[in-house]
């Protein structure tokens, strides 16, 4: 079947930036093919008078139990209110133990770029890939999930928007989630002894591979490569935070962490009447200033654990979400 005509909805701006999402719903049985078709006939009666919607197509191969459904947005807050409420949530729900694996790929599109063209989506469909995340690590990566909403939530607030350097440190600090959920992907494990001579030839094997363009994605130092990058960006964004945070991300003369963290101490006090904990951020920062400074570098082994990595961005996030509110 060929893709239904694209439905355009308003007079988006050819210079404005609009959200593009293609969903995948691939279906594991032909039995469920005409229910399919009776829930998407709901879906789109509903989306003819859905706020924030600017066009929608549909891709339909019943014969090989695939749909897609390519659709674009005045912005990412109009797609999550049409997605949250019936009929759609009851149109998933009601699928979701007969789908296979489903694919959603989001991207931004200037409204020049509308209506959004096929062979565009499905070739971005094509090449975007995810992380194969299995339940058990899916489970163990639930904190740093929650932290890349607490991050979206925060570059949706206005007064982020109106600060380039906090919208800089948040895009840093993501990657530390990023980086993080690799590294417990690989397997990462916390390493408090020294490194022994097994493990400095696994580095020659490493560096053999490299140097004839042999580049693993995989294995244990793959996974402290990711832990060290999160430690280092961690530590960076929590400097200019403090920064920022206190009003001091302007001053000609560098201002460092101790004289920061207490301006930052004295204002969470009187921002929400509690003091704000960085016990695990003071010690992931001192720990990245041995990195950088001591000739062993991690060769005796990490101080920082995982889970203090992780209770390291929750206390970094909750001092920016309390600026945010104030």
């Amino acid at each position: 079947m060929p893709a239904s005509p694209w439905r355009t909805f308003g007079s988006p701006d050819p210079g404005g930036d609009f959200f593009a999402l293609l969903s995948y719903l691939p279906l594991k049985s032909y039995w469920r093919v005409p229910p399919f078709f009776l829930y998407t006939a709901q879906v789109a009666k509903r989306l003819a008078s859905t706020q924030g919607l600017l066009g929608y197509s549909v891709l339909a191969r019943p014969l090989s139990k695939r749909f897609w459904t390519l659709s674009a947005w005045k912005d990412e807050a109009a797609l999550r209110a049409f997605v949250q409420y019936p009929p759609h949530v009851r149109l998933m729900t009601a699928l979701a133990p007969h789908m296979g694996e489903t694919k959603f790929v989001r991207w931004m599109v200037k409204g020049s770029q509308l209506p959004l063209r096929w062979d565009d989506a499905l070739r971005r469909f094509a090449t975007v890939q995810y992380l194969p995340l299995s339940g058990l690590k899916s489970a163990a990566c639930a904190d740093l999930f929650e932290f890349a909403r607490r991050i979206r939530v925060l570059l949706d607030s206005q007064k982020v928007q109106s600060s380039a350097s906090m919208q800089s440190s948040l895009d840093d600090m993501l990657g530390a989630v990023y980086t993080l959920i690799y590294a417990r992907h690989h397997d990462y494990n916390d390493r408090q002894q020294a490194l022994g001579p097994q493990d400095i030839q696994a580095v020659r094997i490493r560096a053999a591979d490299i140097s004839t363009a042999s580049v693993r994605t995989e294995g244990k130092w793959t996974a402290g490569f990711y832990f060290n990058n999160a430690l280092f960006r961690i530590s960076a964004v929590y400097h200019r935070a403090l920064k920022i945070v206190t009003g001091k991300e302007h001053e000609k003369k560098e201002v460092y962490i101790g004289t920061l963290r207490p301006i930052a101490e004295s204002l969470f006090q009187k921002w929400e009447n509690c003091g704000w904990t960085s016990t695990n951020l003071a010690k992931l920062h001192e720990e990245v200033n041995e990195l950088k400074h001591t000739p062993d570098g991690i060769y005796q082994g990490r101080d920082v654990q995982f889970t203090e990595a992780v209770g390291a961005l929750d206390e970094l996030l909750t001092l920016i979400e309390s600026w945010k509110n104030h």
